[in-house]
């Protein structure tokens, strides 16, 4: 049900909206200011969507989510080699797309594990 629901969302506005609740998140009283962001297929989109609009985004991990539009990659700040900026990619062998989500068959828990200790990482190197 959801994935047919997906095709009436107004995309635009959705990516608008993002990017303000980026905006609004570095603001919250008793943060940091510093802004990470981390998703999962369509989330994953959005992180990437996001690296092309947000400069101040200090840490990306997509997984497994649409790239960034071809003609927005030079915009991207949280990661890529054109940018300038350190990254790195993980592709564990075996896993499939869905490979941290534990409702579906593609589930691997040890590399669920792997990744999310490395998404803490990052996050604890870019955003203290």
């Amino acid at each position: 049900m959801a994935r047919a629901l997906f095709v009436e969302i107004n995309q635009p506005k959705a990516r608008e909206d993002f990017v303000a609740a980026a905006t609004w998140t570095r603001a919250v009283p008793g943060g940091s200011g510093k802004l990470g962001a981390v998703g999962c297929c369509y989330g994953g989109g959005v992180v990437n969507f996001l690296a092309t609009r947000v400069p101040e985004l200090l840490a990306a991990a997509p997984f497994y989510g649409p790239p960034a539009p071809a003609d927005a990659e030079g915009r991207i700040k949280a990661a890529l080699k054109a940018a300038g900026v350190r990254f790195a990619a993980h592709t564990d062998p075996g896993t499939q797309h869905g490979f941290n989500n534990d409702t579906t068959p593609r589930y691997d828990a040890a590399a669920a594990a792997k990744a999310w200790s490395r998404t803490l990482a990052l996050f604890n190197r870019a955003l203290r």
